[in-house]
């Protein structure tokens, strides 16, 4: 058993990184200054969630740079040709594409909630951090399959309110059905009610 543990170990080793979207301190954070202000409060939020967690703060930019990887949150600039965000209302998606991890979602709130739920679920910030004083573990880098995407259902609102509260009015009445965080999330890529991240293969 051991012998096996081993020898799965070395094959993980030696997947190619060009078949991973790995992202550091220095992986170039897009936004659009075209993009709702509310998405852009977030991607603020999501600089500095980054910062915390890498140690430096995310060089800022308008359109994604030539060479990635870039983290993109995008509404209706810099999506990728060929992507297609979700139909339900409200729903986020996050998806590896053209060498980038894109942050998107049906409309302005579905996006918002993509920034929010790639700082809790890839970078272990706590949505309540505010209130619970909890710091992230700091981490050097994180790796996604190059064919990451995910696309949960709309987040029950109350743990994705801005800083001090601010933007509340954001999610008045948003849904709360198909949200999974803490100890409901995933380790293994699928998701509690048969939702899965997929990735290749």
């Amino acid at each position: 058993m051991r012998g096996l543990l081993l020898l799965l170990a070395a094959a993980v080793a030696c997947i190619p990184l060009r078949a991973q979207l790995v992202l550091d301190r220095y992986s170039t954070l897009v936004v659009s200054s075209r993009e709702p202000e509310s998405l852009r409060k977030a991607a603020a939020d999501l600089a500095a969630d980054l910062e915390r967690v890498f140690g430096a703060r995310p060089p800022m930019a308008e359109t994604a740079p030539a060479r990635g990887p870039a983290i993109v949150v995008a509404l209706r600039h810099n999506l990728p040709a060929g992507l297609r965000p979700p139909e339900q209302p409200e729903t986020p998606l996050l998806q590896a594409a053209g060498g980038n991890l894109i942050l998107t979602g049906s409309d302005p709130r579905g996006a918002i909630y993509a920034v929010y739920e790639f700082s809790h679920r890839h970078l272990g910030v706590d949505p309540l951090h505010w209130w619970t004083d909890h710091e992230p573990e700091k981490k050097k880098r994180i790796s996604l399959p190059s064919g990451y995407r995910f696309s949960p259902g709309p987040p029950i609102c109350a743990n994705l309110i801005g800083q001090g509260g601010e933007g509340a009015e954001l999610f008045a009445g948003c849904a709360v059905e198909g949200h999974r965080t803490g100890d409901d999330a995933s380790v293994d890529g699928r998701e509690p009610g048969g939702q899965e991240a997929i990735g290749p293969g």
